[in-house]
C-alpha cells in the first residue's frame, strides 16, 4: 500500500507534522506523483474548497482500490460533492475531522475498515458514522406526495 498526503503549500507544514505520526517518510506528494505509486493508494488531503481542481485532478489518477481521506471537511454539502467526484470516479473516500480526543470519520464502510490501523496511528480514538448521504432534500414524488413525504421512492 502507497501512503500519499496532498496539500497546497501553506499547509504542507502541517502535512509533515501527519507524516511523522504515519511513519512514512517523504509522504507528500503532488497528483502526478501519486499516479506513479503502487496500487492500492491511501490519500490524505488537505484541500481547501478555493483548490478544488486540486481534487478534480487527484482523484482522475486514482482507481477503485485507492481511497482518498479528505482531512479539510467544512461544510457537509462540500463532504457531499468530494463524495460524489471520487464516487464518480469509483474511488473510495473518507472524511476526517480529527481533534486531540478523538479522529470521526464519514464514508465508505469497505474504505474505514481496510484502513482503522493506519487512522489509529493518528489517534486512538476513532468513531465512524457511517456514509455520506447526499444534502439535498428528497425527490418529491407522487408516491411520496401521497404518503406525506414518508414513503420511499420504488427503485
Amino acid at each position: 500500500m502507497s501512503i500519499s498526503i496532498i496539500a497546497p503549500k501553506p499547509l504542507l507544514r502541517l502535512c509533515k507534522c501527519l507524516e511523522t505520526k504515519l511513519d512514512r517518510p517523504n509522504a507528500v506528494s503532488t497528483p502526478h506523483h501519486v499516479s506513479c505509486q503502487e496500487k492500492p493508494r491511501v490519500v490524505f488531503t488537505f484541500i481547501p474548497p478555493s483548490s478544488e481542481n486540486l481534487m478534480d485532478e487527484l482523484v482522475a489518477t486514482l482507481g477503485p482500490l485507492d481511497v482518498v481521506v479528505d482531512c479539510f471537511s467544512d461544510r457537509p454539502e462540500a463532504v457531499a460533492k468530494r463524495s460524489k467526484i471520487c464516487a464518480d470516479n469509483c474511488t473510495q473516500y473518507l472524511s476526517l475531522a480529527i481533534s486531540a480526543d478523538m479522529v470521526v470519520a464519514e464514508g465508505s464502510r469497505t474504505a474505514f475498515e481496510e484502513n482503522k490501523n493506519l487512522l489509529r496511528k493518528i489517534n486512538k480514538g476513532i468513531l465512524y458514522t457511517g456514509d455520506i448521504y447526499d444534502v439535498r432534500p428528497p425527490l418529491q414524488t407522487p408516491r411520496r406526495a401521497a404518503t406525506g413525504g414518508t414513503a420511499d421512492p420504488p427503485c
